[in-house]
């Protein structure tokens, strides 16, 4: 079986955690929450790509 997981997902998920609990010590907590998990998302998306490249790479 197949692993359906990405490293977008494993990003998105890694902004959101740290995003939550940074958020408690800045004064805007929601603004800090969505810049953590944008933040997480484009390294997800970057990790992706980079695989994606090394894959076409190797072949």
């Amino acid at each position: 079986m197949e692993d359906k997981r990405t490293a977008i997902g494993g990003g998105a998920s890694l902004g959101l955690l740290v995003g939550l609990i940074y958020g408690f010590f800045t004064d805007n907590y929601w603004k800090t929450v969505i810049y953590a998990l944008l933040i997480g998302l484009a390294v997800g998306v970057v990790a992706e790509l980079l695989g994606k490249l090394s894959d076409r790479m190797k072949s």
